[in-house]
């Protein structure tokens, strides 16, 4: 059984030292890599890696080094794709946001990962986006604590209608400005088709912000009719 097991290893091992190597043609350095991390990993620990990369919960990568004679090409990529069976593109579910049916994109599209890196000014120490978008004020419908992010100015919505930006100053003051019903239709318009599009959410029936409601409540209260 131990044997069976070492040979499933190695196989495992040689397989994906050969298909790193195919990346970058000629390149000693990452299969070596490869060869390198195997050879310290016992077999459990090799197990557990096998499963990770099974789940994807890790990757394999390579190191392809500016200014190489070895180079990464689109041609070269296809070609270790077949060898693999790897299908770069594929068609896509899309969800019509009019009547809600999904159906099968008739054209296939490029699926591959990307890394995403954040630069320096969205550190912790000088963080410009929220924790979290969960915190929200009952009387404003707006985040506020460790979802608050940063606010619109009246000169900033005045340059926006200056520039003819009339969607963008609608999207920031009301659907992210605290109407709820509105962001919740528009995300989920975000999450099923890619895009929103404003007028077809407001067809879906009228909505406005909670600080609308709850302007048009205390004006209520002090026996001000009103129409907000």
């Amino acid at each position: 059984m131990a044997t069976r097991s070492k040979q499933r290893r190695a196989k495992v091992e040689a397989y994906i030292i050969k298909m790193v190597g195919e990346l970058l043609p000629g390149d000693p350095h990452n299969p070596e890599k490869y060869r390198v991390l195997f050879s310290q990993m016992s077999d459990d620990a090799f197990e557990a890696y096998a499963a990770s990369l099974a789940d994807g919960s890790q990757i394999l990568s390579i190191e392809a080094p500016n200014l190489s004679k070895h180079k990464l090409t689109i041609e070269n990529n296809f070609r270790v794709a077949e060898m693999i069976n790897h299908p770069f593109f594929e068609r896509l579910w899309f969800t019509d946001p009019a009547t809600g049916t999904k159906y099968l994109s008739p054209v296939e599209y490029l699926i591959v990962d990307l890394s995403l890196r954040r630069q320096q000014q969205m550190l912790v120490e000088k963080r410009s986006i929220p924790d979290n978008n969960r915190h929200v004020d009952d009387t404003t419908g707006q985040v506020t604590g460790d979802s608050h992010s940063s606010s619109l100015t009246f000169p900033e919505l005045q340059n926006l209608r200056a520039q003819g930006l009339e969607y963008t100053a609608i999207e920031l003051t009301k659907f992210r400005g605290g109407d709820i019903i509105g962001l919740q239709r528009m995300n989920r318009s975000l999450l099923e088709t890619g895009g929103a599009d404003l007028d077809a959410i407001e067809a879906l029936g009228p909505t406005r912000p909670k600080s609308v409601q709850t302007l048009s409540n205390l004006l209520f209260g002090m026996h001000i009719d009103n129409n907000l």
